[in-house]
């Protein structure tokens, strides 16, 4: 029996065997707080009755990223590290931004010096799980999960997108039976999905939550309206498509979107 996690927010469990998932439940379910994140231990707690299965029974725990993700929307702008991501993005490169290679240096140092595991390995430690705990990229985890569950693993085509993991924003992949070949990726500074959640913000509903709602919202817009016209065409400079990457034209980022939709839309 293997057991998966996700700490971020939406926090979330499953067990799995023999490449079947047994059981899979969201902590929300159980505490009943929405999108709680964190170390879900209940929801590990509950896979396991559900699935019949003692702690002891687990023989390894892969979690969902290696950096840790945001566990809630109060969590978007308070890290240091991030006030000073937001507002070097002017002064930094973009080349250095977008650099894979330097990307791959920052999360292996990370992986060396932070607890992240040890943390994780305590915490099911204390009820009753001793198994060995194994981070993967994030990005992979979406690609290898698609793929592994499609109808055919013989030769699929992966696009992974969102907001953000493990500092990328997305990817682009070949699925070759249980093999993932990377061919191109997408820097959290060109992210389509913080950019949708920054819209989701500034229509004063709640990031990481309710961009369905505006997702919603579409089907009644009028496509023929002069300001949906302008809107249109205000976004489509935004970004560029362009040799399998995303890239953002805006010069903004996180809650520097904010100021840039006031001052255009």
């Amino acid at each position: 029996m293997y057991l998966g996690i996700h700490d971020g927010h939406t926090a979330t469990a499953c067990l799995f065997k023999d490449g079947k998932i047994t059981a899979c439940i969201s902590e929300e379910r159980i505490n009943r707080i929405k999108e709680w994140g964190g170390f879900p231990k209940n929801a590990i707690l509950e896979v396991l009755r559900i699935s019949n299965v003692n702690p002891s029974d687990i023989k390894a725990v892969g979690i969902s990223s290696i950096f840790p993700p945001i566990k809630s929307v109060d969590e978007l702008e308070c890290h240091f590290l991030k006030k000073l991501a937001k507002f070097s993005i002017k002064f930094i490169p973009k080349s250095i931004i977008r650099s894979s290679n330097l990307r791959k240096l920052f999360l292996e140092i990370y992986e060396m010096l932070s607890n992240r595991k040890d943390y994780v390995k305590n915490e099911l430690e204390k009820i009753g799980i001793k198994a060995n705990v194994y981070l993967y990229e994030h990005h992979f985890i979406h690609a290898f999960t698609s793929h592994v569950l499609s109808k055919t693993r013989n030769e699929n085509l992966i696009i992974t997108l969102d907001g953000s993991g493990d500092l990328l924003s997305g990817t682009i992949s070949i699925g070759r039976n249980n093999e993932i070949i990377r061919i191109s990726e997408i820097s959290n500074y060109d992210s389509i999905g913080e950019f949708y959640m920054r819209i989701t913000q500034f229509l004063g509903m709640k990031p990481l939550s309710h961009e369905y709602k505006v997702m919603g919202l579409s089907a009644y817009v009028d496509e023929n309206e002069k300001q949906a016209i302008e809107t249109f065409k205000i976004f489509k400079n935004y970004f560029e498509v362009k040799n399998l990457k995303i890239y953002n034209k805006t010069g903004a980022y996180k809650s520097l979107y904010l100021n840039l939709f006031k001052n255009q839309i």
